[in-house]
């Protein structure tokens, strides 16, 4: 186990390989003497996004969910399906 640095945490992530690849390089060539650099780009895009998404004159909770979530989709396809072959709108029902 490689010792944590004071003040930080350790987070593991899922990204796509491609990604991940593109990014190493990058931090590569900006840092090629610096060990840490990917630790240091990927906090620094953190806190991007963390000051993006809760500015004052934004509605933050509508930036932080832009997309819709997949079973949303699936449930909208399903209702269009029931509205064009039965001419039926159906209701979601909580169980």
């Amino acid at each position: 186990m490689p010792k944590v640095p004071k003040g930080k945490v350790g987070m593991y992530v899922y990204i796509d390989k491609k990604l991940y690849e593109e990014l190493r390089a990058l931090v590569k060539a900006k840092y090629p003497y610096l060990r840490g650099g990917l630790s240091r780009e990927v906090e620094a895009a953190l806190w991007y996004w963390v000051r993006v998404h809760t500015q004052k004159h934004t509605n933050a909770v509508m930036n932080l969910l832009k997309e819709e979530p997949k079973v949303y989709k699936v449930f909208q396809q399903v209702k269009d399906y029931f509205r064009q072959k039965y001419k039926f709108i159906p209701y979601q029902v909580t169980l």
